[in-house]
């Protein structure tokens, strides 16, 4: 069997990354936003330079991956590609999260998935972990009578935004901005992506388990544990 090396994995999964974004919104949005939180896990994971992004509509090849990442420790590139996994999960924090990987697996190379668990990528692990949180969600909107909170623009969700009216979307790689734009060509939105996948990290990093636990605590206390 050939050996899967780490740019080959990390390659389809960039791709797939986008591809699987871009089925919800635009091409271009899910090129968009994998390479923010590409260029935000840079800060932790510095090889990540190796990945570039190619938002040419004319060029199916939009992941570009130099070979320089196979000098890089495989237990490290998973961590990061876990990490990239990990970011869009938060983002989709109803049933959408599960179908997200569900689909990320079924469209990755049967070699890749065995190169993922040989880096200590477990998909299917990653799957429980989603419908934990899913469920965990669900029992705590439930217990709260399912109020109605105002979305702040800063913090609006990055994939489960309102699509029908957006026409186009317009990624300022200098300002880290999306501007969405409706078919007349008026700007609906501007979303600042740093913001966003920024708070994702902080809530997969550091403060994991201490908002773990005040989840839990917070479940117990509305149902009067």
């Amino acid at each position: 069997m050939t050996e899967v090396k780490n740019v080959d994995i990390v390659k389809e999964i960039a791709t797939n990354l986008c591809n699987a974004i871009g089925g919800r919104t635009t091409r271009n949005f899910g090129i968009a936003i994998v390479d923010i939180i590409t260029n935000t896990l840079r800060k932790r994971f510095d090889f990540l330079k190796y990945i570039k992004y190619n938002t040419d509509h004319n060029n199916d090849d939009f992941a570009i991956v130099d070979s320089k990442i196979n000098s890089i420790d495989p237990m490290l590139v998973g961590r990061a590609i876990e990490a990239l996994i990990k970011v869009i999960c938060l983002d989709l924090r109803d049933k959408a999260g599960l179908n997200f990987i569900n689909d990320l697996e079924k469209n990755i190379d049967e070699a890749i998935r065995s190169g993922l668990n040989d880096i200590g990528v477990d998909l299917a692990l990653l799957k429980i972990q989603q419908n934990y949180l899913y469920r965990q969600q669900k029992r705590i909107k439930s217990a709260q009578g399912n109020k109605h909170h105002t979305t702040n623009p800063e913090k609006k969700s990055l994939l489960d935004y309102s699509w029908v009216n957006v026409s186009d979307c317009i990624y300022d790689a200098n300002n880290r901005t999306c501007s969405l734009i409706d078919k007349d060509g008026n700007l609906l939105d501007k979303i600042d992506l740093d913001k966003i996948v920024d708070q994702h990290l902080r809530n997969l990093t550091g403060n994991d388990s201490t908002n773990h636990f005040a989840n839990m605590r917070e479940v117990k206390k509305i149902e009067g544990g």
